[in-house]
């Protein structure tokens, strides 16, 4: 989401939106599946469903990301060398998630949490724009499995 829609973002504790919700977080809770779109102040929050797992942000270019999320690692410091393979990988799924930022000053952090306690954020740059969200399942070694979104303006 935006850094100025963060920042009214109430996690557990509120909503910023619906009143018809308990909370923000239960908002996010209702998107069925590993990806989906919510609105916030009117502007789009892209919701990662499923469990909560360690994620990153990894930048192709300006105008391509990829979220990385790790199923399991033995060793989290050694799967960074995959974040370069992720560009070539092939069997990507369209999810039906797309989403048109109005700036490219984007956050990621966990849903539960107030979206001002900027010390939880991961910082994302993209040109502002229209993007579309593929999922990938991706399986480096029998120790070693990533959930990937990749956000592509074309």
């Amino acid at each position: 989401m935006t850094k100025t829609t963060a920042q009214t973002w109430c996690g557990v504790f509120g909503t910023s939106a619906d009143q018809k919700a308990q909370s923000d977080y239960d908002r996010a809770c209702l998107v069925d599946g590993y990806v989906g779109l919510i609105y916030s102040n009117e502007e789009p929050v892209i919701v990662l469903g499923q469990e909560p797992l360690f994620t990153t942000w990894y930048s192709n270019s300006s105008s391509e990301g990829t979220i990385v999320r790790c199923v399991w690692a033995n060793d989290l410091k050694s799967t960074e060398t995959e974040f370069y393979a992720f560009e070539s990988l092939t069997g990507w799924e369209n999810t039906d998630v797309v989403v048109d930022f109005p700036n490219g000053h984007l956050v990621l952090f966990d849903s539960s949490a107030y979206g001002s306690n900027m010390e939880e954020w991961i910082e994302v740059k993209l040109d502002p724009g229209r993007y579309f969200i593929k999922t990938l399942f991706f399986e480096a070694d029998e120790s070693t499995k990533f959930l990937l979104h990749r956000f592509s303006s074309s």
